[in-house]
């Protein structure tokens, strides 16, 4: 695959290229969540199947970063050691607090 910016004056030769593999990464890397916790898990999951091997400790990282802000807080407040928890503490989180606001 290769991305090149139309007005640069590289030939093709010069050009970016990237593995799907790559793209699938920066992908993942530029996902944060829009929606709901449960949605964002859900997204999260597939990315990380399309990604492949993925170490804990590296998933638990991308996971939290990629969590609204206030979330991301409470989460990390616990210190969740694996994405299982992490995932557990904010949909919690999310799901108080929407059931705050429809009060």
């Amino acid at each position: 695959m290769k991305f090149r910016n139309p007005d640069s004056h590289m030939d093709d030769d010069e050009s970016i290229i990237i593995t799907n593999k790559q793209f699938k990464e920066l992908r993942f890397t530029f996902s944060n969540q829009k929606t709901t916790v449960a949605r964002y898990i859900e997204k999260f999951i597939n990315l990380t199947a399309l990604i492949g091997t993925l170490a804990e400790d590296e998933a638990l990282n991308r996971y939290l970063r990629g969590l609204k802000y206030a979330i991301k807080q409470n989460v990390q407040s616990h210190y969740p050691t694996d994405i299982n928890t992490a995932a557990k503490l904010a949909e919690t989180y999310d799901n108080t607090v929407s059931t705050q606001s429809q009060s």
